[in-house]
């Protein structure tokens, strides 16, 4: 009986194992080169939302965070062992931005006023009409580096795509935009690539 378990443990975990490489083979099979005429043909300036108009409270290092249902705190912690540090980087409309820090990695949280709704970003929001872009920065200490699409709504956000751009090689990002369908890249070593984050393969 404990075999019978342990072979059906075995098969259950390299089921899993053999569907997240697909997914990501399948992923990494939507990114194809181009040339940098294309990239800058098609090139599209993310909108400026957040202002640096302050309508939040930071006191002792708690940014308070007033919505429609209740208030939310984020409060740092500035010790050796557990240092984490909140920013307020601004608004827009029932929008607010807030940076989580600590000594490896970094958190952007885009909270709705009206449904009190937080929205965890791997990377700065980059809004191209109804849509986010984030691209994970480079400083972050770890082995991925992802590329978040968001759709907004009227209850937050919806995630369109999520991939680890590393699994497919592509390990230091210069510059980047959302154009449709599509996430244009260009690799530290001026190779230029888009990814079509709606047709999964």
């Amino acid at each position: 009986m404990k075999k019978f378990l342990l072979a059906i443990i075995i098969l259950l975990l390299n089921t899993h194992l053999y569907i997240t490489a697909s997914s990501v083979y399948s992923a990494c099979n939507e990114i194809v080169m181009i040339d940098s005429a294309e990239f800058y043909r098609y090139r599209r300036e993310s909108l400026q939302y957040f202002n640096t108009i302050r309508t939040t409270s930071s006191i002792d290092s708690v940014i308070e965070i007033a919505t429609k249902n209740k208030t939310l705190y984020f409060e740092s912690d500035f010790s050796d062992e557990y240092f984490t540090q909140y920013s307020y980087l601004g608004e827009y409309s029932d929008m607010v931005l807030v940076l989580e820090e600590d000594y490896n990695t970094e958190k952007y949280f885009l909270i709705n006023r009206l449904t009190s709704k937080i929205d965890t970003l791997v990377a700065k929001p980059n809004f191209y009409d109804d849509k986010i872009l984030c691209v994970e920065n480079e400083g972050t200490d770890c082995n991925h580096k992802y590329i978040e699409v968001w759709k907004q709504n009227s209850n937050g956000l919806s995630l369109l795509s999520r991939l680890d751009i590393q699994q497919c090689g592509v390990f230091v990002i210069d510059d980047f935009y959302l154009n449709g369908n599509f996430v244009f890249l260009k690799t530290a070593n001026n190779i230029f690539l888009k990814y079509n984050f709606l047709n999964p393969r």
